[in-house]
């Protein structure tokens, strides 16, 4: 089950979870990180109601986690669910990694610390526009795919190919999809209205603050972010408020306007997928309650061998 930000997977996925006797698989890049709890919306215990999550917690804001060592711990947790007899119950809104799980990504190349020493080096000295040129000569439909500044991308798929002596468009060692595997599943969406969307998420914002968010950030802060967890919304504003760079009403503002801005590029990247059965929700007390009985009764029809 996917949705943008705020539209109220979480709460919609245990209930599901509780009917079909399922275990929740979370597909978001934010909620895999220890003590982001607040900033992140991650369900606490108690709005897990009893149904085991997996993919949350993985590691430290510190630490980091490629997609394709996600997508290792997920069908991991997928296969110990079916083995239990359960039913997984994929839950996110993180496109990048929804994707990977559905449809499969190029396994990791090792690491080819000479090779990536003298790209570097000669970035260094020639910038990353030469390298950006090499690459459109070696594989023009990778180097089409980058921005000629994004130049840990292009050294690294210029490493793939003096390496491996392939175009790196071309890499792929674990493409299987999830059919590939064995598996069959449904794909639901959830929609709202766009305007009562951005209300919700605006709502959340000041519900966060009032939970505790600016102490939350405070402790995370002794103990060190990653350049990725540094970014994630919420945080990126709290710490700049707490840094002096800007006022908590100015943090606050800018976090609801990125919370939104995700939320359309989510919906976005969803509108692509053909897969999707979309399931609509309003404010009303019945919503979730319809959502899912509409979810219950489109899935078991597609799946009747089901018990």
């Amino acid at each position: 089950m996917i949705g943008p930000t705020g539209s109220g997977k979480s709460d919609l996925a245990v209930l599901l979870a509780k009917s079909l006797k399922g275990e929740i698989v979370s597909c978001d890049s934010m909620l895999l990180y220890k003590g982001m709890n607040i900033g992140t919306a991650k369900p606490t215990k108690a709005e897990q109601k009893g149904v085991r999550h997996h993919g949350i917690d993985l590691i430290t804001p510190r630490q980091k986690l490629t997609v394709y060592k996600y997508r290792q711990t997920a069908l991991k947790a997928i296969e110990g669910i079916l083995k239990r007899r359960h039913l997984p119950i994929i839950v996110g809104g993180s496109g990048l990694y929804i994707k990977a799980l559905l449809d499969g990504i190029a396994s990791q190349p090792v690491k080819t610390t000479k090779i990536r020493k003298q790209l570097e080096g000669l970035e260094a000295r020639k910038g990353a526009l030469y390298l950006y040129e090499q690459l459109k000569q070696v594989d023009p439909k990778r180097a089409s795919e980058l921005l000629p500044t994004d130049k840990r991308r292009i050294i690294r798929a210029l490493e793939i190919y003096e390496a491996f002596h392939q175009k790196p468009s071309e890499w792929r060692l674990e493409t299987e999809t999830l059919e590939d595997l064995g598996y069959s599943y449904t794909i639901f969406g959830l929609e709202r209205d766009r305007a009562k969307l951005y209300e919700r998420i605006n709502r959340r914002v000041d519900r966060m603050i009032q939970m505790g968010l600016i102490n939350e950030v405070k402790r995370l802060k002794k103990s060190g972010f990653s350049v990725t967890s540094r970014q994630a919304i919420g945080y990126s504003e709290i710490l700049a408020y707490l840094d002096g760079k800007i006022t908590l009403p100015e943090a606050l503002e800018l976090t609801k306007k990125r919370s939104r801005h995700l939320a359309k590029k989510q919906l976005t990247w969803f509108r692509k997928e053909n897969r999707i059965k979309w399931i609509q929700l309003d404010d009303s007390r019945s919503a979730v309650s319809r959502a899912k009985s509409n979810i219950l009764r489109i899935w078991k029809h597609a799946n009747p061998d089901f018990h």
